[in-house]
């Protein structure tokens, strides 16, 4: 006798694993933000290497400069897509390569360091 059992899969209990698998992931959000006064704690799963938007090496950067810039516009929720003006006062396309905007007035640094 065996000690070993039958350890064929079949393709109803790996589609069942992979839909456990699944589910237990979400359960758990990887990114958890908290604001408790004038401090803004941002915690993620991996180690940042930039905190420069333009030279972002992965999903660990994003998650961190989606909290500390503010976009230019930012996504309206709804069933329909579409946008609106967050940093920017306005935001025009002149051409199919140059986009033109003026920042809001009333954005500015953090600890009183003045407007952008």
């Amino acid at each position: 006798m065996s000690i070993l059992a039958d350890t064929r899969i079949s393709r109803r209990s790996l589609l069942a694993g992979a839909g456990a698998f699944g589910l237990a992931s979400m359960v758990n959000p990887k990114v958890s933000w908290s604001s408790d006064g004038p401090i803004l704690k941002v915690r993620s799963y991996a180690d940042i290497q930039t905190l420069d938007p333009c030279f972002r090496l992965a999903a660990p950067e994003g998650d961190i400069t989606s909290v500390i810039f503010a976009g230019l516009v930012v996504t309206t929720p709804g069933d329909s897509w579409g946008w609106r003006p967050m940093a920017a006062e306005t935001i025009k396309q002149l051409d199919p390569l140059t986009v033109a905007f003026q920042l809001r007035d009333n954005i500015g640094f953090t600890d009183g360091y003045g407007q952008m």
